[in-house]
């Protein structure tokens, strides 16, 4: 008889987290896009408990390092799913008319890089726990890095999509970030080759 696989284990932050010494990523003045519902403000921390990276009680602002990223963050597990069921992919023309991609300007902010093989390695984590379904695993590490004592700004990560890299900030302390051009869904340049790209319909 064949052996049974082996579960893959998934790591949670080790009781001497803080202690530990983890790598601190300075990043200078950058722009980033921000996906966001029209009734938001660009600048809003999230305290939704369904995103990758939230800690309870504490807002998350996600940001991506490109319009792309962004829209398939947002949409790419429908489209994805969609297409593997040799399906089109169907989105929502209320949600896609109502949503809008902002640039932003980020000030000079510390992360902890968990793009970085070395900053996974001093934290002891993998990439399949940080993007683990179950998000108690991911969120575990966000709350334990926010509270480790190198008062990190947030987390730099990759795209599950795109791996390019995404930014989540802790609403911790007042941040000089500057939203700059807004432009809606249904005019802009990459949300409309998206929907050319993997012919989507807005349903």
């Amino acid at each position: 008889m064949p052996r049974p696989r082996k579960k893959r284990p998934v790591h949670l932050p080790p009781g001497d987290f803080a202690s530990r010494d983890i790598p601190v990523t300075r990043k200078g003045l950058t722009r980033r896009w921000r996906l966001h519902p029209g009734a938001f403000d660009p600048i809003f921390y999230s305290p939704a408990s369904v995103n990758r990276f939230a800690v309870l009680g504490m807002g998350t602002l996600y940001l991506g390092s490109d319009a792309r990223s962004c829209l398939l963050e947002k949409y790419g597990d429908e489209i994805y799913g969609a297409m593997n069921l040799e399906q089109r992919p169907e989105l929502p023309a209320a949600d896609w008319r109502d949503r809008i991609l902002t640039t932003i300007v980020v000030p000079r902010i510390i992360v902890c890089d968990l793009t970085s093989a070395a900053t996974l390695a001093a934290c002891g984590v993998d990439i399949g726990t940080l993007t683990n379904p179950q998000l108690r695993f991911p969120q575990a590490w966000a709350k334990a890095i926010m509270e480790h004592p190198a008062s990190f700004d947030g987390i730099l990560y990759s795209s599950r999509f795109t791996h390019r890299p995404c930014l989540a900030l802790f609403n911790r302390r007042p941040l000089k970030i500057v939203p700059l051009k807004s432009v809606p869904l249904s005019s802009h340049p990459d949300a409309l080759e998206l929907l050319s790209e993997f012919q989507i319909a807005l349903v």
